[in-house]
């Protein structure tokens, strides 16, 4: 049994751990292993507002749409469960084209967001991939909280990103009154 042995079979690791063996040693290597991995990822791994990076782009197409949203607060055995209104969500997406020659050719952004076509902007992007690596429980000292812990790692960029502020960008570089952050900005950002 491997770490990704582990962290892909969801089953928590005291599950896979506490099963009877052969050879003990193999619980001790995947308890060593499982923390090394934890200590490899904690070295590599950042904060998520270290992970946002300002790109700027042109406009080449912008649609808005707006979703009504419903929610369903409980479910009714033999019976139509009751749902209700839960107002609007807005996402944006913008074409757009790089002068640095990035891969990016979309941004969606959760939120209103007002550019046109041909407009210069400026683009917060969280880029990062997440790994989460399982907590070891213990019978003598129960994990609280979650069952698993997150890491976020840098990536590349993708042709296809997630914007969590857009600004309308002057030509001599001058931001102007026009910046719009998405519903999650605050996740990323504080």
């Amino acid at each position: 049994m491997s770490i990704n042995d582990i962290i892909n079979s969801g089953k928590s690791p005291g599950e896979m751990l506490s099963k009877k063996d052969d050879n003990s040693n193999n619980v001790i290597n995947l308890e060593e292993k499982l923390k090394e991995k934890r200590q490899e990822l904690k070295e590599n791994s950042k904060e998520l507002s270290e992970l946002v990076k300002t790109e700027y782009f042109i406009v080449e197409s912008f649609v808005s749409e707006s979703f009504q949203t419903y929610f369903t607060p409980e479910a009714r055995l033999g019976g139509k469960s009751p749902s209700y209104e839960g107002g609007y969500k807005t996402i944006a997406e913008i074409k757009v084209r790089s002068e640095r020659g990035i891969p990016i050719k979309k941004l969606q952004f959760m939120g209103d967001c007002k550019v046109e076509k041909g407009d210069y902007i400026f683009a917060k992007i969280p880029c990062y991939k997440e790994q989460k690596l399982p907590r070891i429980k213990e019978p003598a000292r129960p994990t609280i909280g979650q069952e698993e812990e997150a890491f976020y790692l840098d990536r590349e960029f993708k042709q296809k990103e997630n914007a969590i502020e857009v600004g309308v960008v002057s030509r001599n570089g001058q931001i102007k009154d026009e910046i719009y952050r998405s519903i999650d900005y605050r996740d990323f950002m504080g």
